[in-house]
């Protein structure tokens, strides 16, 4: 059942995230991460709330009936399909937001983009499943060859327009003759 309702539940998300535009990168990113954190903290909740039978009800009956045992495997099975579950969409999340981080030209777009993803991050370690740290090495990466071409950029602009000056020759000892000439 469990299987079930993660299945359908990954269903409705894909769907969401169906609808949202690609047209501009860093809007798409945005919006596919904040969708994506609503959407999977509703689900986890859900699933909580839904299969949560370890945390007394049944707990406690099957216990009087000396099946603790098979309880404690039943939770720590949902447990792991959940996180299995959790960790397959924060590893989806990562590879879309890798995908179109190379269309992401704008400093202020990425730091967004980097604020909203640790949101996300941080959201999902309410319930164990952190990613924050996953997130320096794409965001560094993208961060240096952000700088690196602006930096290549600058130069290549400041050699243009230093081609474009037009240097005079000064004659300097012409100059100090006529300073001298005045004063006399």
């Amino acid at each position: 059942l469990e299987k079930i309702f993660l299945e359908s539940r990954g269903n409705y998300l894909k769907a969401e995230l169906a609808k949202l535009k690609q047209d501009n990168a860093s809007e798409y990113i945005i919006q596919s991460i904040e969708r994506r954190r609503l959407i999977l903290c509703d689900i986890v909740s859900q699933f909580n709330a839904i299969f949560a039978d370890y945390d007394g009800g049944t707990a406690s009956v099957s216990a009087s009936e000396g099946n603790e045992s098979k309880v404690v495997s039943d939770s720590l099975h949902q447990e792991r399909r959940l996180m299995d579950w959790i960790i397959s969409q924060i590893d989806d999340t990562l590879k879309i937001m890798i995908k179109f981080l190379v269309m992401v030209d704008d400093g202020v777009a990425l730091s967004n983009i980097v604020e909203q993803a640790t949101y996300m991050a941080r959201s999902l370690g309410k319930f164990g499943a952190d990613f924050s740290s996953l997130l320096v090495p794409i965001f560094h990466q993208r961060a240096m060859k952000l700088a690196s071409d602006m930096w290549e950029d600058s130069i290549s602009q400041f050699q243009h327009n230093l081609k474009k000056i037009e240097w005079i020759k000064i004659d300097f000892k012409s100059i100090m003759k006529s300073e001298k000439s005045k004063k006399l």
